[in-house]
């Protein structure tokens, strides 16, 4: 009996695949797969760290000590130890996040700030986090530098800081969070890593 490719009478052949429940792909299994490598697929994820801004018991951040009472703001001048010219009080992690260049009127995000000139066009940074991360829109995802096999330096040393614009929870099945994907430019600061002493006198 030939194959009945149109499905006009019962055949016994299926060439459009099965329509049984659970074939879809888990999707926060996809991007762990994405990160830590899975045979045969290598890992691409990329060693970082976030910055978990402190809050107190009202949810409301943490100014630093070097914060002025008048102005509000920190000590742009000199370095300081607590929070390195932040302003708020901080903590460090380790994550690990897969990292896509794009441009701000790809994001939504509305990063268009207008400038004396006119218009100025952002670059945005997108990362792709693991569900497990806590991460809110306060935090900031940090790039450190990496040897030429992907690992990280010793001792790490900061590259690049980046302020999360837009954070988006990727959910399904059931509204399960997949993982996270963080909008987010880069942030101008006069210290990345502690100076040396030379560079303090």
């Amino acid at each position: 009996m030939a194959n009945d490719l149109w499905r006009t009478v019962t055949g016994t052949t299926n060439f459009y695949g099965s329509s049984t429940t659970g074939s879809e792909a888990n999707m926060r299994n996809e991007l762990i797969y994405t990160l830590d490598g899975r045979s045969p697929e290598i890992a691409k994820g990329q060693p970082g760290l976030l910055r978990k801004m402190r809050r107190d018991s009202d949810n409301k951040l943490i100014p630093c000590e070097c914060v002025d009472s008048i102005t509000r703001e920190p000590d742009k001048d000199r370095f300081c130890p607590i929070c390195f010219g932040d302003g708020n009080k901080w903590d460090e992690t380790n994550i690990t996040f897969y990292r896509v260049l794009t441009a701000s009127e790809d994001s939504n995000t509305m990063r268009d700030t207008l400038t004396a000139v006119g218009l100025l066009n952002v670059p945005l940074v997108v990362f792709y986090i693991r569900y497990s991360a806590a991460i809110t829109e306060e935090d900031k995802v940090i790039q450190i530098d990496l040897d030429n096999d992907g690992s990280a330096s010793s001792p790490t040393q900061r590259q690049a800081i980046y302020r999360v614009n837009s954070l988006w929870d990727y959910r399904s099945d059931n509204g399960k969070l997949e993982y996270w994907k963080a909008f987010a430019h880069e942030e101008t600061v006069k210290y990345l890593n502690a100076p040396d002493f030379e560079d303090m006198e």
